[in-house]
């Protein structure tokens, strides 16, 4: 008697080391903690879902994704609707099991499967309620919400749905789900960068949209926040952005934060106030943020158009001796050549920036430059056509596009992609 009620006690006091393994990091520990916890509790949902957490921010994703499908936390058969895959996995059970399996889709870059368990409707997907009462509208796709929990994961699984919207160049739907995400959640400040950094939308959509969110109280300054992301984005005016950067600086005591810096950096290069603003990165780079890839990209552009040839060759080694594996790396070497005007090297680093990532639009707008300066306007085009595609918001690819007709002589197309480019910012 006296070991059947020590072994009842065991359960619990192995979900309190997992959970104190996973708070210092130990993942293998808390692993092995779960695999024996699951044995204890018979398999109990509960410790199956510890388990697949562990694998998760272990990142054994496959794993992970094995562990619910296993214990029944997320089912794998044939969906009835014929928009799905036959092979595809079906959305029933709890939020949080169905999140994480979509998380690891999301992870292995599974991006049309992942769309597939999430569903693509418009809120067919969610049950609010304890008992979960009400059916979904789409057949297959049902997850369960405790009405604490509905606005958290709401936003998480729009955001989910838009990154693979837009990975899957659904450029509409990931603007809309990216938007849904914010109103459900107006801190969800990931959906903010992929709307504002991917560009998805122009300079006045962001603004009439970032205004439209509600901040209460002592959040105001997050909305002051996103209001000075959409600014810095484009081409501002001397005043745009200024009144706010200054409001956060000054009341908010924010003035040191290397993400307003940032912004403030982004804002001088907007404004063709290179000097000023290659004062704010450079620093950022050799002392306060070394490894943030935003600041770098913008740094390597404002050595390009300072003609700083020393520290783009000096910065180039660097990094392709500290992060081979990074595009931002072959991007400045690309950028090094592209300075000295050795266009062909040049365009042979660009290229192999974008094979490694073929969403990174900086790479595809100086690969088109490299082009239009050796006169082969069509690859030059081919680039900056990629470059709208992935960023329709951003004016530039309109813009080069325009001045690339001018070259070329066909002047109708130049104006009209032009006067696209000053619509849109």
């Amino acid at each position: 008697r006296v070991m059947a009620a020590h072994v009842e006690h065991i359960p619990g006091q192995l979900r309190k080391q997992i959970q104190a393994a996973i708070a210092v990091h130990r993942y293998a520990h808390a692993i092995f903690l779960a695999d024996k916890l699951i044995s204890f509790s018979n398999g109990a949902a509960e410790d199956a879902f510890l388990l697949a957490n562990a694998y998760f921010l272990s990142r054994q994703y496959k794993r992970c994704m094995h562990v619910l499908k296993y214990y029944r936390l997320v089912k794998h058969q044939y969906p009835s609707s014929h928009r799905q895959r036959p092979s595809s996995l079906v959305a029933r059970g709890r939020i949080e099991h169905v999140y994480l399996a979509a998380r690891c889709l999301q992870e292995c870059d599974e991006w049309q499967e992942c769309l597939d368990l999430l569903g693509e409707g418009e809120d067919a997907y969610y049950v609010t309620g304890k008992d979960g009462s009400r059916e979904a509208s789409q057949p297959g796709i049902v997850l369960y919400f405790n009405d604490d929990g509905v606005g958290q994961y709401k936003a998480l699984v729009y955001f989910l749905r838009g990154h693979c919207m837009e990975m899957l160049d659904h450029k509409v739907g990931a603007v809309y789900c990216y938007q849904a995400a914010l109103k459900a959640d107006p801190w969800h400040t990931e959906a903010l960068e992929r709307l504002i950094e991917g560009r998805l939308m122009d300079s006045e959509q962001e603004r009439e949209f970032i205004g439209s969110l509600q901040f209460q109280g002592t959040d105001q300054w997050v909305g002051l926040l996103y209001r000075c992301k959409a600014h810095m984005q484009s081409f501002c005016r001397e005043m745009d952005g200024k009144q706010e950067m200054q409001v956060l600086a000054d009341h908010y005591r924010l003035k040191t934060n290397l993400y307003l810096k940032l912004l403030q950096a982004q804002r001088e290069f907007n404004l063709h106030n290179f000097r000023k603003a290659i004062t704010i990165t450079v620093r950022m780079i050799h002392e306060e943020d070394p490894y943030s890839d935003e600041c770098l990209v913008l740094h390597i552009c404002l050595l390009v158009e300072l003609h700083e040839k020393t520290e783009l060759y000096s910065l180039a080694n660097t990094l392709v001796e500290t992060r081979p594996d990074t595009v931002i790396s072959w991007f400045c070497v690309g950028c090094y050549y592209y300075a000295l005007g050795n266009f062909e090297k040049a365009g042979k680093f660009f290229g192999k920036a974008t094979n490694m990532d073929m969403r990174f639009v900086p790479a595809w707008i100086a690969y088109g430059h490299t082009y239009s300066n050796v006169e082969e306007s069509d690859q030059a085009m081919a680039a900056y056509r990629n470059a709208i595609r992935l960023h329709p918001g951003s004016h530039l690819g309109q813009l080069f596009m325009g001045m690339e007709h001018i070259h070329s002589g066909n002047l109708p197309l130049a104006l009209e992609f032009i006067t696209k480019s000053q619509h849109i910012c």
